[in-house]
């Protein structure tokens, strides 16, 4: 059965594929769309595990985190975003690691 996600726009991104889930987000292979075309991981936060004001300032607070790091082994942070009802995204480097 194929993703609802998958096919969707959220913000400048189309959603591709579904690379992983954790705990609290699942990770998606997107594509920008907008100024500069290229794939990214897109990470969106679970909904229903937390109110929304609370996983949008944990998301800011990773955005923040993240825009802060410059190592050759961390994925880089590309842009931050809100979505459908305040739903926070966090678009990144995507890195083929064999798919």
């Amino acid at each position: 059965m194929a993703d609802p996600l998958i096919g969707t726009q959220v913000n400048n991104f189309i959603i591709r594929d579904h690379i992983g889930q954790g705990g609290m987000a699942s990770v998606w292979l997107a594509e920008q769309t907008l100024n500069v075309v290229r794939r990214i991981a897109l990470k969106i936060p679970r909904r229903g595990l937390e109110d929304t004001a609370a996983t949008a300032a944990r998301f800011e607070h990773e955005r923040d985190l993240l825009a802060g790091l410059e190592h050759r082994h961390i994925a880089r942070l590309y842009d931050a975003g809100i979505y459908a009802a305040g739903q926070p995204d966090l678009a990144m480097e995507w890195i083929d690691a064999g798919r």
